[in-house]
């Protein structure tokens, strides 16, 4: 692994990513799992687990980042076209961190999505069949375990079915009101349904936001206001008390204490 690289800790995703590394590997640890993403490789991360992260400074993995919608959509022409590896379920944290390596089809494949929806959350509002397809053969190749898939996508809390409105267009700023016509559930009904579920339509575009933010900030170029901007702020310095609260360090302060031999 390279001299430097970044160590992110106690990440948690809204959305699933799919990566590809280049010149690069990337290690990955949970409270009860180690595991290491080659160079050259393909890999699948389920939102919603917790985990650590080292990667390159130099040699950045390269994310596409997707909906629960959007990979139910292409699991479903895997499933009827048998091009999914199904596995037993033996260990549920290493089911949600999936492997292959990149053969050159895959890494054509994949540029040509990372070209095409940049740094977007690809959600069912915004991708074409022809792009379903491509995922779909991406994902192929995987060994997924398919049970836990189908158990976690068709049993969507209103939780989820907020991040997937949410992830169409993060830049939006987004109300209740706005979910709840969506929903086509009265704004006082959608509140009463995240309180059973321990949270607020709030805590949700937060996370939703700076959990993005943590992407974009250590793996593109792109500077705080563009960041931002991207993440519907109004003003860059609102966006850094935000993530100041969220992170417990400012965006700039972040990158520089989580580079390994810098901090």
């Amino acid at each position: 692994m390279e001299n430097s690289y970044f160590h992110l800790k106690n990440l948690t995703l809204s959305n699933y990513i799919m990566l590809l590394t280049k010149d690069s590997e990337i290690r990955i640890e949970t409270n009860s799992l180690k595991k290491t993403i080659d160079k050259n490789s393909i890999a699948l991360i389920s939102k919603d687990i917790k985990f650590d992260v080292y990667f390159s400074n130099i040699n950045k993995p390269t994310l596409i980042y997707l909906s629960c919608d959007t990979l139910r959509d292409a699991l479903k022409i895997n499933l009827a076209s048998n091009h999914l590896k199904i596995k037993e379920n033996k260990n549920s944290i290493e089911n949600n961190i999936l492997i292959k390596k990149a053969q050159p089809e895959d890494i054509l494949l994949f540029n040509k999505l990372k070209s095409k929806f940049n740094n977007e959350i690809i959600t069912s509002e915004k991708i074409e069949h022809s792009h379903i397809l491509k995922l779909a053969y991406l994902l192929s190749g995987l060994e997924i375990n398919i049970m836990s898939f189908i158990y976690e996508m068709y049993n969507s809390s209103y939780t989820e079915k907020i991040i997937n409105i949410i992830s169409e267009d993060l830049s939006y700023e987004w109300t209740i009101k706005d979910i709840s016509k969506r929903l086509y559930i009265g704004t006082s009904s959608l509140r009463k349904k995240l309180e059973t579920e321990k949270t607020s339509f709030t805590r949700i575009l937060t996370k939703t936001r700076m959990e993005h933010a943590i992407n974009l900030l250590t793996t593109t170029n792109l500077n705080i206001n563009t960041i931002s901007n991207k993440l519907g702020y109004k003003t860059t310095s609102y966006f850094i008390k935000k993530f100041k609260e969220y992170y417990k360090s400012t965006p700039k302060k972040l990158l520089k204490n989580h580079r390994i031999g810098i901090k």
